[in-house]
């Protein structure tokens, strides 16, 4: 049986959930769709494991207030990216970069926007 990167990702957090609370994370948070998610979102297998482990081991109280749920990950991962504690290996141009830092922390700093596609006509 073969595993995908996603279970790999799955696997590495629910190990370093178990390292940090000391115990098993809840079942929904083990969800392939998740971890195919947070590896399409991190860009690669590596940036999602490292997005992890800063995560886990970041000394900001505001992660342990959240909770290190999976499924709620994602607002952590904007935080990591706004105060610059994660960057993932993603290709593109300086300005691009640059770009996408800005819009991490105007996620950060106003939470309640959302992204949108625009509509096609």
């Amino acid at each position: 049986m073969e595993l995908s990167y996603a279970t790999f990702v799955l696997y590495h957090y629910g190990r370093r959930y178990v390292d940090r609370i000391g115990e098993v994370p809840e079942k929904r948070d083990l969800d392939p769709v998740l971890g195919e998610t947070l590896l399409t979102t991190s860009g690669d297998i590596g940036s999602a494991i490292r997005f992890l482990d800063a995560w886990f081991d970041s000394p900001d109280p505001w992660y342990a207030r959240e909770g290190f749920q999976l499924r709620r990950c994602f607002a952590s991962m904007n935080r990591l990216l706004a105060q610059g504690d994660f960057e993932p290996k993603r290709p593109g141009s300086p300005d691009q970069q640059r770009l996408s830092r800005q819009l991490a922390v105007s996620l950060f700093l106003k939470p309640d926007l959302e992204l949108a596609h625009p509509t096609k006509t």
